[in-house]
């Protein structure tokens, strides 16, 4: 069984200033997964839960 737990990054600002030029030139990309709508966030909740994620659930939120 597996437990569903928050994970928050800790930031420190030599590490950041040492991916930016990664990111910049696009050699550093995440891996969405699945996208849902926020509507659907109970669906992407199970979808996780259910351990088939291989990269970023992204709840996407429309904007008004």
């Amino acid at each position: 069984r597996q437990r569903l737990r928050m994970f928050v990054a800790s930031e420190d600002r030599e590490y950041l200033d040492a991916l930016a030029p990664f990111l910049e030139d696009a050699q550093v990309r995440p891996v969405v997964d699945k996208t849902f709508a926020l509507a659907d966030a109970p669906v992407a909740m199970r979808y996780l839960i259910d351990g088939n994620v291989r990269g970023k659930v992204v709840l996407k939120v429309a904007a008004s």
